[in-house]
């Protein structure tokens, strides 16, 4: 093989590298379109949070029963 078909065979490397790189950025903007049209919006989410909110009693922190319950641990 001399210069000059090294040189050709390189150049058609290149250019099949490229090609290839192009397509692969094509699938993957393709996957993170559908990826973003599927998460949905923000008021989906809000309406399952708020949904859960409605289920789930509220946390109420109450610092006498943490006491008597860090007493009674050590008791037993």
């Amino acid at each position: 093989m001399d210069s000059t078909a090294l040189k050709l065979f390189l150049t058609q490397q290149q250019e099949a590298h490229k090609d290839q790189l192009v397509f692969l950025q094509q699938q993957q903007e393709k996957l993170l379109e559908t990826i973003l049209k599927k998460i949905g919006t923000q008021t989906d989410h809000t309406s399952i949070l708020n949904s859960l909110n409605g289920r789930i009693a509220t946390f109420k922190y109450n610092s006498e029963d943490v006491g008597r319950r860090i007493k009674n641990s050590f008791a037993g």
